[in-house]
C-alpha cells in the first residue's frame, strides 16, 4: 500500500511540474507577443475593396484610376497580401493628361501601398449600404522629372465613400 502511495505522490508531482512549466512558457512576454505578432499579421479579410471614383467595388484591381476623367492610373497591377494589414501592389504608372510640356512617364513602375483595412459602408455604388473593408491608407509612389515622388492617394481608394469618413 505503501508503494502505491508513494507512485501516485511521485505520478502528481510531475504532472504538476509539467503543467507549471507549460503555462509559465505560454505565459513569457517573448511567447505571447511572438503568437500574438504572427496572428496578427496574418490576418485575412476577404472582403476588402478598391471603391473607385464611380463607386465600382473590386478586389485586387489590376487597374486603377486616380481621377475621374484626365489623369493618372496604374495599370498591370500585381498585388501582395490583398485583404492583409497591409498590401503592396506593383504595375507600371501612365496618364491620360496630355503630354506636350513634359515626359508623362508612361509606361514607368510605379507602387501603390495600402494599409489598415477598415469597416466601411459605401454610400453609393455596387457595394452601397452593404459593410465591407476599405484600405484606409494609401500611398503611391511613381516617377516624376526623373524622381521617384511620393503621393497620398487615400481620397481615390474607397475610403472617400465611406459613410464612416463624414
Amino acid at each position: 500500500m505503501k508503494l502505491r502511495a508513494v507512485v501516485r505522490a511521485f505520478a502528481g508531482l510531475a504532472l504538476a511540474c509539467i503543467a507549471i512549466s507549460t503555462v509559465s512558457v505560454a505565459a513569457s512576454p517573448a511567447a505571447h507577443s511572438k503568437s500574438h505578432h504572427e496572428a496578427h499579421h496574418k490576418t485575412h479579410y476577404r472582403n476588402v475593396y478598391w471603391i473607385n471614383l464611380g463607386g465600382t467595388a473590386s478586389r485586387a484591381p489590376g487597374r486603377v484610376f486616380f481621377t475621374a476623367n484626365a489623369g493618372g492610373f496604374v495599370k498591370n497591377l500585381k498585388w501582395n497580401g490583398w485583404g492583409t494589414r497591409k498590401t503592396v501592389g506593383r504595375g507600371w504608372f501612365g496618364t491620360t493628361w496630355p503630354c506636350d510640356a513634359k515626359p508623362c512617364f508612361k509606361g514607368s513602375k510605379a507602387r501603390l501601398v495600402m494599409r489598415k483595412p477598415v469597416i466601411c459602408h459605401p454610400q453609393f455604388g455596387n457595394k452601397r449600404r452593404k459593410s465591407v473593408r476599405v484600405y484606409r491608407h494609401t500611398i503611391l509612389y511613381y516617377p516624376e522629372d526623373g524622381k521617384r515622388k511620393r503621393a497620398d492617394v487615400t481620397g481615390t481608394s474607397g475610403w472617400q465613400t465611406c459613410k464612416e469618413a463624414y
